[in-house]
């Protein structure tokens, strides 16, 4: 695919420490997101809050010095989410706050080199642009959804496609 980046999804695990080893070895870049995807987090709650600082705080000391680790992401796909949350709008609060004020100085206690963003997709600041093609990255599901076919790629100039969908056959375990 012409690749030489590993995205290693929020909504996912931190890989384990041979994974990174193997990344160095081959001069494949990592972009790493934090656990968080696709839902509200009660980082209002202290106790959560202290929680996921000493998660950060791990595996930033654990990863920090790989050649093969290019960027610190907060998150998959909060923002795009946010406008549905209307009812959850002390999450939205605290979400912002966290991934756009308080995550990168949480990270640099620790890592002080390595890329940083909020969210991702990124606008050009909280809740804006976050869909654009000229700015931060994107996340392409319309094809994977149906909504368009797929010469619609063809049509999108992005910046940076983080995340796209093409269905393909399940794995044969699945089929079986």
């Amino acid at each position: 695919s012409n690749m030489n980046m590993i995205r290693v999804w929020g909504g996912g695990f931190y890989e384990c420490n041979e994974f990174y080893d193997a990344c160095d070895r081959r001069g494949i870049l990592i972009w790493q997101d934090c656990c968080f995807a696709c839902r509200p987090y009660p980082f209002f709650d202290d106790q959560f809050l202290c929680n996921v600082k000493e998660e950060i705080a791990y595996n930033v000391k654990r990863l920090r010095n790989h050649p093969s680790l290019a960027l610190w992401c907060g998150n998959n796909e909060l923002e795009q989410m946010f406008n549905t949350w209307f009812i959850y709008l002390d999450f939205v609060k605290a979400n912002k706050k966290f991934f756009w004020q308080e995550l990168e100085d949480e990270i640099r206690k620790y890592d002080d080199s390595t890329a940083f963003i909020p969210t991702s997709p990124v606008g050009v600041e909280f809740n804006k642009a976050v869909s654009s093609d000229n700015h931060g990255d994107n996340h392409l599901w319309i094809v994977w959804h149906g909504l368009q076919d797929v010469k619609y790629y063809r049509k999108r100039d992005t910046r940076f496609c983080s995340e796209f969908g093409f269905e393909s056959m399940p794995d044969i375990k699945t089929i079986e």
